[in-house]
């Protein structure tokens, strides 16, 4: 993840516009709650990998 992503200068509001995509399309796609946890787990993870600090 790290190396796919540096220079892209991806901050905190990218982040978060992700992060609040991801949960609109689970919920549109009625993916159940254990799933979506799951599955915001597991991005939510990457997130130091992708996130540049200022």
């Amino acid at each position: 993840m790290k190396l796919s992503h540096v220079g892209m200068s991806i901050d905190e509001e990218d982040w978060q516009a992700l992060m609040t995509h991801l949960r609109a399309t689970l919920k549109h796609f009625k993916v159940p709650a254990k799933e979506s946890a799951d599955v915001i787990a597991f991005i939510a993870s990457t997130k130091k990998d992708i996130v540049e600090l200022p």
